[in-house]
């Protein structure tokens, strides 16, 4: 079981490599903010993007077509396709630099538990997402309400889990301990992602995969394999029971 001295602990330690994340980054914030902004400004790509955000909310995804992105955004169906292949990948742009970034961050990132790597890396990754919190909420609200964008949004994320998971394979962290630490930092990146988007509040996403990823730990560690077994076979603590009476 995890006491409050180790919770403290492990948090801090985690704390403290986010903390040299930032440092690290903040020399580059000005540039990585330009580099956000000129991604979606109205270029052909970003107008569609766009476009196609606000047909969606306005008459409902189903009944949105190609032509109607396209005419809005001011382009040709010809134009749309060289940049999409479906009118569901609209929503779904930069899915694979998010997955480059997080391998390119797992590449650099000092030596450190498997697990606090793999969260170090969404939040390094997180930062570039920080000045579209109004674009990601809208394209949250469309996505929740269809069943085909639901399913596109669970495999981009498996793709990402499955990408930090080889990245960290790289860096000579045992395939099955790579593979649980990637997937236990996915679910704590979208349970704080679905919380930053949702909550009023001003705490901001890194802060927020950091504190999940750190409720985490704490769940895992007071879960532990005896304690598990004794609630599968209810019996066992009766018969532990009896045999330290005789």
């Amino acid at each position: 079981m995890l006491t409050g001295r180790d919770a403290r602990a492990g948090e801090s330690a985690l704390r403290e490599i986010v903390d040299a994340t930032y440092m690290k980054l903040m020399s580059s914030c000005d540039i990585n903010y330009r580099e956000v902004v000129s991604r979606w400004e109205p270029d052909a790509s970003g107008r569609m993007v766009a476009a196609a955000l606000d047909l969606y909310e306005t008459q409902g995804y189903e009944s949105t077509t190609i032509a109607d992105i396209a005419a809005r955004a001011g382009v040709t169906e010809r134009t749309f396709f060289r940049h999409f292949s479906d009118k569901r990948e609209v929503l779904f742009a930069g899915a694979e630099d998010l997955g480059t970034r997080v391998l390119d961050e797992i590449a650099v990132m000092d030596e450190a538990p498997p697990l606090d790597m793999a969260t170090a890396a969404y939040v390094r990754a997180a930062i570039r997402f920080e000045s579209r919190r109004d674009f990601l909420s809208r394209r949250a609200r469309v996505i929740a309400g269809n069943p085909n964008l639901r399913e596109r949004e669970l495999l981009k994320m498996s793709s990402l889990s499955a990408a930090l998971s080889s990245g960290m394979v790289a860096r000579g962290v045992p395939a099955n301990t790579a593979a649980i630490a990637a997937e236990c930092a996915t679910v704590a990146f979208v349970i704080a992602f679905d919380r930053w988007l949702t909550d009023p509040g001003d705490t901001g996403l890194a802060q927020l995969i950091v504190g999940v990823a750190t409720e985490l730990k704490s769940v895992a560690a007071n879960s532990s394999p005896e304690h598990a077994a004794r609630n599968s076979n209810p019996g066992s603590a009766e018969q532990e029971s009896a045999a330290a009476a005789h």
